[in-house]
Formats: C-alpha cells, structure tokens, sequence
C-alpha cells in the first residue's frame, strides 16, 4: 500500500508525524509547567504569609523597643512613632487574601486585639502623671506587648515549618516532572527517529533501482527489464517513462545506420564540389593578396566554365566594377586631402600672423591698462587728499572764526578791565586821603593828650599806633595807585594789542573762506576727473579682456588648422599607400609645402617689426 503513495504524500505523512509527536511532547511540557506553575503559586502564596506574620512579629518587637524609649525620656515625638507602629499593625484585616488557612487567620486576629488593647492602654498612659504612666506601662502596656509578640514569634515559627515542608514537596515534585519530561522527550525523539529512517527507506530504495536503471540505459543496454513499472507513485511514472526512452534510443540507432548510408554518397558530391571552390577560393585569394597591398589596378580574370562555380561570372563582374569604383574614389580622395592640406596651411600661416599681432595689441593694451590704473589710483588719492584739505581748511575757518570771537570777548574784557582799574584808583585816593585826614587826627590826638599830662599817656599810644597805622594805610594806598597805574597802561597796550590781533585773525578768516571754495573746487575736479578715469579705465580692461579672447581663439584656429594640416598629411599617405590606374597623382605631393612656406617666411618680419613699436607704445603711458 506504500508503494503506492505518491513521494509528495509520503513526505507530508513523515512531517504529520513528526508534528504529532511534537504536538504530543509539548502538550506534556504544558501539562508539566502548568502543575509547576501550581506549586510555585502555593509556595508563593505561603511565603507571602510568613512574611506578614514575621512583619506583625516585627512590628511588636519595635512597639517594646519604642515603650523602653518612650519610658527613659517621654515626649510627642516618641508616642507618634508607637501610635504608627500600631496603626500599621491594625491596618491588616480578617480578609487579607495573604492569610490563607484559619488557625493563622486566628493567631492573627489575636495579636490585633492585643494591639488594640495596647492602644488603648498606651493612650490612658500618655494621658497619666509621670509617677502612674509608668506603674502602667510596667503593668499593663509590657504584658500585653510580651503576650502578643510571643504569639507571633509561635505563629511565624509554625508557618516556617509549614513552608520548608512545602518547599521540600515542591522540588521533589519537579524533580519527577523533570523525569517525566526527559522520558517523554526521549521517547518522542526515538519514535520520531525510527519513524524517519522508515519513510527514508521507503524513499530512497526506489530512487536507487531507478538510478541503476537510467544508468544502464544510458550504456545502451537493452537485455535488461526495467523495474517498478507496475508502481503507481512517481517512481513507477519514471520508470515507464524510462522504458519508452529505451525503445526511442533502439528507434535512432537504426535511423542513424541509414543516415551514415546517405551521407557517404553526398560527401562524394560535396567533394566534387569543393573542388571548384577552391579553385575559384585560389584565384580571388591571389587578387584579394594584390588588393591588400594596395594595388587597385588588379581584377578577376576569367576561368573555364567546367573548373569553377557557375556564381563565378557574377562575382567576377561585381569585384572588378567595385575595385574600379574604388579606384576612381581613391584617386579624388588624394587630390581632395592635397587641396585641404594647402588650405590648412594657408589658415595656420594666417592664423599665426594674426595671433602675433593679437598678442602684440593685448601686451600694449595690458601695459597701457596698467598705467591707466596707476594714473587712476593717484587721481583717487589726489582726490582725497583735496577732500581731507578741504576738511582741514574748513576746520581752520572755524577755528579762526572763534578765535575772533574770543578776541572780540577779550578786547571787550580789557575794557571792563580799563574802567575797574579807573574806579579803583579813585576807591584808592579815597582811601589815601582818609588815611591822611586819620594822620592828622591821630596828630591832634596826640598833642591833646601831651596837654592832658598823666591822665593822656594812653590816649597818646593809642594816637600814636592811629598814626602808625594811618601812615602805612597811606604808603599802601600809594604802592597800589602806582601798581593800578601800571597795570592801566599794560591793559591799554593789552587792548591795542588785541585790536590789532582781532584785525588780522579777521583778514585771516578772509584768506581762509577764499582758500576753502579754491579747495572745494579742486576737489570736485579732482572728483570728476577720477570718475571718468575709472570710466575710461573700465573700457580699456573691456578692450584687453576682448583682445585677449580675440587672442585664445586665434590661437585655437591656428592649433586647429595645424591639426587639420597633419590630419590631411596623414590622410596623404594613408591614401599613397594604393596603386591607382590614374596617372601622374603620386608626383603632386611635394608642391603643395612649398607656398605655405614662403608665406611664412614673408608674414615672420611684420610680427618683428611690430615688436619695438609695441614696446614703445607699452613705456609711453607710464612716462
């Protein structure tokens, strides 16, 4: 029934196998983890209880910790801790899902009720006078919190136990799932082994007999009877098809035997037959031979009818009416590329000419432009030096316009200066003449008091210094008239002398205001002569820019010129290289230099003589 199958249906029953046993495997790997995920989860689960039961023991611990403290030094700070000590104590309640069975759900509910009463007590203390506070927290709080951590520490043991038993259980448990794992594992991969090895036999035992028969075929062996014909899978198709192919090969064997029988007697014709050709392949050799080495005079003679092809008299006239054509082509070519070679030569020789005189111009341009541009900057410097002096001027009309200001203000000072010289003199005679009239009051003082006898002797020193003083008032009076004198005459000279100088600085203004418009006019012609300057000195950069171009492609043309001149030389004697039927064209070669040569020689002294003027006409600008 195997045998039957077809190879893609067998491979699809090894790969549902394969994918059954693996569907098998990881069902049981499933089931596995999932009984392990149980008893990972229940072992979690009584952790998470032991941990809350050692953190209520916890907690009472810290509750006698904190009652010790709060007894050696009582204060707010030391009762809050305790009252949150116990609200997170109290927080738990009966449903937390931590507790699972309910002799810890008892043990717990005991130890918050003992917490309560903590509380309570702990306030009711808090509340008492120092002497009764710690009769009752000896009496009543240190019982209660003993009572309740003792029953935690009993409580968390038995759930201690309780979890290393479980935990023992769990991985005894998960040793036998690992076994139960490795045995299915293993089992499932010898099934699924022997389950291939099966399959591949059923596979490859045909393929090998097929593979023997195809190479027997191939030998020509046609004594042997091709196997699992009778198989209704892919390999009996092969096999059928492989015995059909056998009979074919019988049938081109003897079609082969008649094919070598009709070839013998064609090759006899075809021999007969290329007999001629070669013939006919001997004599086109031999005017090809000729027509390769350049002789266009060669053509194809004609043969006898029986020794060559009857195509032969078609050829013949076909070569020999082209060779002619050819003949006659060559010949123009010779005599056109001899004209284009004059031609070129006549341009390079133009071309030359006019490049030596472009270059001439662009050098004297290039030299003129230069000065051009250095008599352009001067102007321009010129130009602001006249800006700056114009500048200068003006500012040094103004300044002597303030000047004459501060003369006319000082002239005007000397005269204030002149009248309070004259009203001080006068304060001055005053003052000289009360100093006279006090000397001569003190005199008379004195001379009453000489009367008076004892009794004047103080009124006459007193006249006495009176007259002293009057005496020196006087002599200064007199000293300071002479200096007020002087200083008068020094201020009438100071105010002729100012006058005068007000006159000059006047003239000078004068002499400025004429100087500064001279300036002002010379720097706006130096201005506009600098702009148009500029102008004629953009032009002639345009002029050299343009000559230089005219220039380069001057010099183009004549590098191309000479590159047609040597294209048409090369053409030259490309074309000499065949023979032609024309007569006299090989004679023409040497003639066409000889004029290209001679104008040369004639257009070389104008470019000399072209040289000196430019180099004067170069130095003139910079003179």
């Amino acid at each position: 029934m195997l045998k039957n199958l077809g190879i893609s249906t067998k491979v699809h029953v090894l790969g549902g196998g394969l994918v059954l046993l693996l569907a098998v495997g990881g069902a049981t790997g499933v089931l596995t983890l999932r009984h392990a995920a149980g008893l990972f989860s229940d072992y979690r689960a009584q952790a998470e209880q032991e941990m809350l039961i050692a953190g209520l023991a916890e907690d009472f611990l810290e509750l006698r910790v904190a009652e010790r403290r709060y007894l050696d030094a009582p204060g707010p700070a030391r009762a809050d801790g305790i009252r949150a000590t116990l609200e997170d104590i109290l927080a738990i309640s009966g449903d937390d899902p931590r507790l699972r069975d309910a002799a810890t759900r008892d043990g717990v509910m005991a130890a918050q009720t003992r917490a309560r009463a903590y509380a309570d007590t702990f306030e009711r203390a808090v509340r008492a006078d120092p002497p009764r506070r710690e009769g009752i927290i000896r009496d009543e709080l240190t019982p209660l919190g003993e009572d309740a951590a003792e029953g935690l520490v009993a409580l968390h043991g038995t759930a201690l136990d309780r979890l290393a038993g479980q935990g023992t259980a769990s991985l005894q448990e998960m040793e036998r799932i690992q076994i139960a794992i490795l045995v299915a594992t293993l089992v499932g991969v010898l099934a699924g082994l022997g389950f291939a090895l099966w399959m591949a036999g059923a596979l490859s035992h045909p393929v090998v007999r097929l593979r023997e028969s195809v190479a027997r075929v191939a030998g020509r062996d046609a004594r042997f009877t091709i196997p699992d014909t009778e198989r209704r899978d892919e390999v009996g198709q092969i096999a059928r098809e492989l015995s059909s192919f056998r009979e074919g090969l019988a049938r081109a064997d003897r079609e082969a035997r008649e094919r070598r029988i009709a070839d013998e007697a064609a090759r006899e014709q075809e021999e007969a037959r290329h007999q001629r050709d070669a013939t006919m392949t001997r004599t086109l050799r031999g005017v090809l031979h000729k027509l390769a080495e350049g002789d266009l005079t060669v053509r194809l003679p004609a043969l006898d009818a029986g020794t060559v092809p009857e195509e032969y008299g078609a050829i013949r006239g076909d070569f020999n009416q082209a060779v002619a054509r050819v003949d006659e082509v060559i010949s123009d070519l010779r005599d056109s590329a001899r004209a284009v070679q004059n031609g070129a030569d006549e341009i390079r020789h133009s071309a030359e000419t006019l490049s030596g005189r472009t270059e001439s111009q662009a050098s004297t341009l290039e030299e003129f432009a230069a000065a051009l541009d250095e008599l352009t900057t001067s102007v321009k410097s010129s130009a602001d030096h006249v800006a700056e002096a114009e500048k200068t001027v003006s500012e040094n009309r103004e300044q002597a316009e303030r000047a004459g200001e501060v003369v006319r203000e000082a002239v005007s000072a000397m005269n204030e200066i002149a009248t309070s010289s004259e009203q001080i003199t006068r304060i001055i005679g005053v003052i000289d003449d009360i100093a006279f009239q006090t000397n001569l009051l003190a005199l008379n003082a004195g001379v009453e008091a000489a009367r008076a006898g004892e009794a004047g002797k103080g009124f006459a020193v007193v006249a006495s210094e009176v007259r002293t003083l009057a005496q020196r008032a006087s002599e200064s009076a007199r000293e300071i008239k002479q200096l007020i004198s002087a200083s008068s005459d020094k201020v009438d000279q100071g105010v002729d002398l100012v006058g005068r100088t007000g006159t000059a600085l006047e003239a000078i203004v004068d002499r400025v205001k004429r100087v500064s418009d001279l300036v002002s006019d010379v720097a706006r012609s130096a201005g506009e002569q600098a702009a148009s300057l500029g102008e004629i000195n953009d032009g002639i950069n345009q002029f050299d820019k343009a000559t230089q171009q005219d220039a380069a492609q001057v010099e183009e043309t004549s590098a191309a010129s000479t590159s047609m001149e040597a294209e048409a030389r090369r053409l030259l004697d490309h074309v000499g290289k065949f023979r032609t039927g024309r007569a006299g064209t090989s004679a023409r070669t040497t003639p066409a230099g000889a004029p290209a040569r001679e104008s040369r020689a004639d257009g070389a002294a104008p470019r000399s003589t072209r040289a000196p003027a430019a180099a004067s006409a170069g130095k003139m600008p910079a003179g």
